[in-house]
């Protein structure tokens, strides 16, 4: 009998130590990344529309490919200045010892729209996500994301350039305060009626506990919206 349970025992050990703790990458302190992704909007009709979205991330200094999500929403108008967004978002992201893992993200997000000074768009996105990790070994999280964006009305050349700045916060229940910022500055453009491109640097920097890790990220969107 004590050999079978020091067997069971053995072979429980082996399982848990087989399952690879979820930790993503970490790069460098100042590392350079490039993040890119295509999105699609539909209109229903002067109410609903649906939304798609894929995007990948490459670290290490733009080389190593570690983080994909695609998400899929339906969007709401029920005001005029404001649109509620149920999604669901699949994340894969690669974790320190270079095995990937799923995230499974569904989500509501609430977003606002208003003129301000005349011509400048003042939009704002408050988003609450429940994070489900799964074969990830990690707990299950609430987290939110609050995103403010201002956009200028100046639109120049024949692609229509539009300068905006943003800025976007993230809070989590198993962290201290805002743990995670990302601070944008951007051009908008339009290459055709349907199809837009937003071309952006954004320096994020996040709370390690004994210190904030900072990236740099230049990022190319393609919108097309029918």
């Amino acid at each position: 009998m004590k050999k079978l349970v020091s067997f069971m025992l053995a072979c429980c050990f082996l399982a848990v130590a087989a399952v690879p703790a979820f930790a993503a990458p970490k790069y460098e302190d100042g590392d350079w990344q490039f993040w890119t992704d295509a999105t699609f909007k539909g209109a229903i009709n002067d109410k609903f529309a649906v939304y798609g979205e894929q995007e990948f991330k490459f670290g290490d200094g733009m080389s190593q490919y570690y983080y994909e999500h695609t998400q899929l929403q339906l969007d709401f108008k029920t005001l005029e200045w404001l649109t509620i967004s149920p999604a669901y978002r699949e994340v894969f992201e690669m974790n320190s010892k270079e095995v990937w893992y799923p995230e499974h993200q569904p989500q509501l997000n609430l977003t606002g729209k208003w003129t301000i000074f005349e011509d400048w768009t003042f939009e704002a996105r408050v988003r609450g996500e429940y994070r489900m990790f799964g074969e990830a070994g990690k707990k299950d999280v609430w987290r939110n994301r609050d995103k403010f964006t201002l956009k200028s009305p100046w639109k120049w050349t024949p692609l229509k350039l539009n300068p905006y700045i943003a800025d976007e916060i993230f809070i989590q229940e198993d962290k201290d305060g805002i743990y995670r910022n990302r601070l944008y500055v951007g051009m908008g453009m339009q290459f055709h009626k349907n199809i837009k491109g937003d071309l952006y640097y954004m320096w994020q920097t996040e709370d390690k506990t004994s210190y904030w890790l900072d990236y740099n990220v230049l990022g190319f969107k393609l919108k097309c919206e029918f």
